[in-house]
């Protein structure tokens, strides 16, 4: 199943928390629910974002060992990368 949110979506979203967050009318309970949402975005963002980094050390890996004129298998099909359609 391809992904439907990109990175530039993860962005934007953490940007909207960011400012959901500061906004000073918020009080009381609603500002502890904002605040307990931002906690969980910040986790599943960081999640995500913990996955890219395993996919660029992964590609790193890969690019160092053709430059290093060592054969590679490929990376396994979780980790490569697809062609862009751009």
């Amino acid at each position: 199943m391809p992904a439907r949110t990109t990175m530039e979506d993860l962005q934007t979203h953490l940007f909207a928390q960011l400012e959901r967050l500061g906004d000073e009318s918020l009080q009381g309970e609603d500002l502890d629910q904002e605040i307990r949402r931002t906690e969980a975005v910040t986790q599943v963002s960081g999640q995500i974002l913990e996955g890219y980094r395993v996919h660029v050390d992964a590609a790193k890996v890969q690019v160092a060992a053709v430059n290093a004129g060592v054969a590679t298998p490929g990376l396994p099909k979780m980790i490569a990368a697809k062609a862009s359609a751009e």
